[in-house]
């Protein structure tokens, strides 16, 4: 212990003399520790860690597929979930819920908050107890006895101070007071932490029954019975929906058309939603910065080493063995490794609240990401084997040096130079080659991000303001109140300062949203056996194309004549009228939505509007959509859009009180503008690049930086062989393209194998690329352009430095 606590002062005595080398040397460390920790601990929140409930890896969320209308993943109705809940025995235990929107007031101002309508079983399902108060009763899950409220852990602090007696008090949500029954305890979150309150889900006869099972609006979440498993849960569903067609014989023809199924999957899988596949690839990367780090550091060393040589071979002289002086340079090495991981720490910290802050987060708000002990550990770990792996190239130099030598040669260290030249070099090509890797992907995410950012979403996101409103239940019961409502609002939202456009929708594009159902074309009729044709859909405003300006390819848009319940029209896009119209036009043709109906109401097509985007700018046009009249649909939530010259973030109050003018307890919520619904759509791409993007600029630094000191070193190392060959006539030309043709070569190695590394990680890319090919040229070329360039900047430096050696002072030194 002695020996090594000696070891450990002498060291740390040589590292001081040398603070300008050891600042270096933990700063480099920290940047690659600390990015790494930070990656890490994303990844470990994400992906290793269970979700926070108790046996997490047992939730799942089940939804019904449409395989045979392009409809991959839809909601659940109410008589599916009471099918599945009784009939369906690898599940212990089920619920069904829906985010809401309402208005809470206190004082005269309604406030939005965003809440969850659940079954009772949402909390046994996900095996979570209020810490205050109880759950839900069963009478309290019967129509009229809903009236009552669960609030999260910081709604009850933000609305009751903490106060126990909050329990039992009334809280005017939507306008309707609700009793507090329970309180969450702190830390829990569902679906995520922007749920503040929980209403019990009553089901109404009606909706029990079969004539609601089209009515999908509603999100499962089931619990695996100990020992069962997926698979087994869908069969028993597919096996469900066998009796269903048996019983309901006309349902039979849709489920069979329709390909109707079952998606299960993991609770955690679902909030996931891909992104483990970027997360990984991250770490990858990161870690690529890491070797960058370790091969620049090794370098230090090892010219460090060199230049140590004469005390080294004093002291082997002297009777220190090599295991000793091994020791002594690991414990060195693992020494600044420590530092530096200390410095990683910290920097990791501030990586994860940058990337909170920044927004880039995303799905991982989520998960609990941070720096916990088993973090910790692992950076710890990284720390000393970093020490370890750096630490070994400077010791095997000096095992190979000759003590004998280097004291006859008065401690010039040439002999030691040429062997460890070789390392040197080494390093310098596996950090050029790392540098390349990165920049490539780091290329083709940014060609890929910019392609994405160049689709015409088909509509101007320029000037438009989107905001959501929810008319409560309890008000507006009817269509006729809703109706009403609507039509105020119009009048009175068209005439605010600065609005060129407004209208009303159903869903606006990006809006996390999108409506959808079956459709036939009359005279078009499909045989019984063919798929059933699905398109999007909306309800709209007559305004609504014009504060879109999306064009209007045939045909008129909707007008006040068309917006009766006498009168049914609609518009459909450019892919329908295609795939249907391709050699007449469409104007004047009927569809209808219910067509397996003995009596099918048809709606005549007035005009054909082109494709939007709905939910990113990447997706294909491969689903149809058709647009209705607004007051055709009785939905209570809906989106209001303004269209203004000026900027349209200035609407917002004006909005909130022209909405509070007609209704006081109606709060506007979700108010974007279409551009910065846009920009969210765009997070998933911008985030994975972003990184990877600062990622490469720190190895292209690094890799910049490896190579000048290696290439200053020999310059130094060679300064007497330079005045020998000036003093003999060689030009200042030919000093610099020998040490130019040395840096070249270096470079030359680390770009082939480079493009190589580049090319397989390209590969890996390919799922996250949109309009660029892995192996776009532009990219490499760029990359392979701006590394030489950095590379030559570095080669140039040390080059001009050895032109400038005076032949009589370089033979002195000799």
């Amino acid at each position: 212990m002695n020996v090594f606590w000696t070891d450990f002062r002498y060291a740390l005595r040589t590292l001081s003399k040398r603070p300008g080398f050891t600042v270096a040397v933990v700063l480099t460390l920290a940047i690659g520790i600390g990015a790494n920790s930070a990656m890490f601990s994303i990844i470990n929140g994400v992906l290793l860690q269970p979700l926070p409930y108790p046996d997490a890896e047992r939730l799942v969320v089940v939804n019904n597929s449409y395989p045979g209308i392009g409809l991959e993943q839809a909601a659940t109705s109410i008589p599916d979930y009471l099918d599945r809940r009784e009939g369906v025995q690898a599940f212990e235990d089920s619920a069904l819920w829906q985010e809401v929107s309402a208005g809470v007031t206190t004082g005269s101002t309604p406030v939005h908050y965003e809440g969850v309508l659940a079954t009772r079983t949402l909390f046994s399902t996900l095996q979570a107890d209020p810490a205050l108060g109880r759950n839900f009763t069963l009478d309290e899950t019967q129509p009229g006895n809903d009236k009552v409220v669960i609030l999260s852990h910081g709604m009850w602090q933000q609305m009751f101070a903490g106060r126990a007696a909050a329990i039992g008090a009334d809280l005017r949500i939507d306008g309707v007071l609700h009793r507090v029954v329970g309180v969450m305890p702190e830390g829990f979150a569902f679906p995520d932490e922007d749920a503040a309150f929980y209403l019990p889900l009553a089901f109404t006869a009606e909706q029990k029954s079969d004539e609601e099972r089209g009515e999908e609006s509603y999100n499962m979440l089931a619990r695996l019975a100990p020992g069962a498993t997926m698979q087994q849960a869908h069969a028993q569903m597919q096996a469900l929906f066998e009796n269903l067609s048996e019983r309901i014989p006309e349902y039979k023809s849709f489920i069979e058309r329709a390909g109707m199924t079952t998606n299960i999957k993991s609770l955690h899988e679902n909030y996931i939603d891909g992104a483990g596949t970027a997360l990984l690839l991250l770490q990858l990367c990161v870690g690529f910065v890491l070797l960058i780090v370790c091969a620049n550091i090794a370098n230090l060393l090892l010219t460090r080493v060199v230049a140590r040589q004469r005390e080294l071979s004093v002291r082997t002289a002297m009777g220190a063995g090599r295991l000793r002086i091994a020791r002594q340079l690991l414990t060195e090495s693992v020494l600044l490794a420590l530092m530096g991981g200390v410095g990683g720490i910290l920097l990791a910290y501030a990586a994860l609240a940058a990337f909170r802050a920044s927004g880039m987060g995303g799905f991982a708000s989520v998960f609990e990401i941070g720096l916990d002990v088993g973090v910790l550990m692992v950076t710890l770990l990284i720390a000393l084997l970093t020490g370890f792996l750096f630490g070994l190239v400077p010791v095997a130099a000096a095992w190979r040096s000759h003590p004998v030598e280097v004291l006859k040669e008065g401690g010039r260290g040439n002999s030691s130079g040429k062997r460890s030249g070789f390392f040197r070099g080494a390093l310098v090509v596996t950090q050029v080659t790392l540098a390349v890797a990165l920049l490539v992907s780091a290329g083709l995410l940014i060609r890929s991000f910019a392609a994405t950012q160049s689709v015409d979403p088909g509509f101007d996101e320029t000037g438009v303001l989107t905001a959501r409103i929810s008319l409560p239940e309890s008000r507006y019961p009817d269509a006729t109140a809703i109706h009403d409502f609507q039509k105020r609002l119009e009048q009175k939202i068209a005439g605010l300062p600065g609005v060129e456009a407004s209208a009303l929708a159903h869903v606006v594009p990006f809006g996390n949203e999108i409506a959808g159902g079956g459709y036939a074309i009359r005279g078009r009729e499909q045989d019984s056996g063919a798929p059933v044709r699905g398109s999007k859909r909306n309800a709209v405003s007559e305004g609504y194309f014009e504060a879109m300006q999306i064009d209007l390819l045939q045909g008129r848009g909707f007008e006040s004549r068309d917006m009766t319940d006498k009168q049914y029209v609609v518009i459909i896009d450019e892919t329908l009228a295609k795939r249907f119209f391709a050699d007449e036009s469409p104007l004047g043709h009927e569809i209808t939505f219910n067509p397996g109906n003995g009596n099918p109401l048809y709606r005549t097509i007035i005009g054909v509007a082109g494709n939007v985007k709905d939910a990113s700018l990447d997706e294909g046009q491969e689903k149809e959509a058709i647009y209705l009249p607004l007051y055709e649909s009785i939905q209570p939530e809906y989106y209001v859009v303004l269209r203004t010259a000026g900027n349209p973030d200035a609407l917002a109050a004006s909005l909130r009180n022209a909405i509070r003018s007609l209704d006081p307890e109606i709060p506007a919520y979700d108010i974007r503008t279409l551009h910065a619904r846009i920009d969210e759509s765009l997070q998933g791409r911008r985030t994975p690049m972003t990184l990877l993007a600062v990622f490469a600029c720190i190895a292209l630094v690094l890799a910049g930086i490896g190579l000048y000191g290696v290439l200053a070193f020999n310059v130094t190392q060679r300064t007497g062989e330079i005045g020998v060959r000036m003093a003999l006539g060689a030009s200042r030309n030919r000093v610099l393209k020998l040490v130019l043709g040395q840096g070249g070569r270096l470079i030359l190695a680390g770009l082939g194998l480079g493009l190589v590394l580049a090319a397989a990680l390209a590969v890996s890319l390919r799922s996250l690329l949109f309009g660029v090919s892995v192996g776009d040229p532009v990219v490499y070329l760029a990359s392979v352009l701006l590394l030489a360039a950095v590379a030559l900047l570095a080669c140039l430096l040390p080059a001009l430095r050895a032109t400038r050696v005076e032949p009589i002072a370089a033979l002195r030194y000799e």
